[in-house]
């Protein structure tokens, strides 16, 4: 079984390894505050269905857990970015961020939630905010 910690590792290098350090970050704070409103865990957020695309159908899922085990994900330069923002997650350092639940890239898809966002930003290429 994968710690707590590999879950969200490998969640922010799927999810935004092309993105910047600034966006990860925002990315990895939507899934604390998820596992906070929702009192789970981490874990269970990133792998909760439809939440975070790139787990979504046991094709991607299969393709992620095999490329990790073969340790293929380790020898991109994006991984050590991404294991940085997991650990300054776990560290606090990311509280004050504000308490995002929900993120998007316009130019990708526009879903139907994004009308309820509220406290949005623009960060790179995606946009983050608060439905209730």
């Amino acid at each position: 079984m994968l710690t707590e910690l590999t879950v969200l590792i490998l969640t922010l290098f799927y999810e935004g390894s092309i993105c910047s350090e600034a966006e990860l970050r925002a990315i990895a704070r939507t899934i604390q505050v998820r596992a906070q409103d929702r009192k789970t865990s981490i874990h269970v957020e990133c792998l909760r269905p439809y939440q975070y695309s790139c787990w979504n159908g046991y094709a991607k899922k299969h393709k992620i857990l095999k490329e990790y085990r073969g340790g293929q994900c380790h020898a991109f330069p994006a991984w050590n970015k991404c294991n940085r923002v997991a650990q300054e997650l776990y560290a606090g350092k990311l509280d004050n961020y504000p308490r995002w639940n929900h993120y998007y890239n316009p130019t990708l898809c526009k879903p139907e939630w994004a009308k309820t966002l509220t406290n949005k930003l623009k960060i790179g290429s995606h946009i983050f905010g608060r439905t209730k």
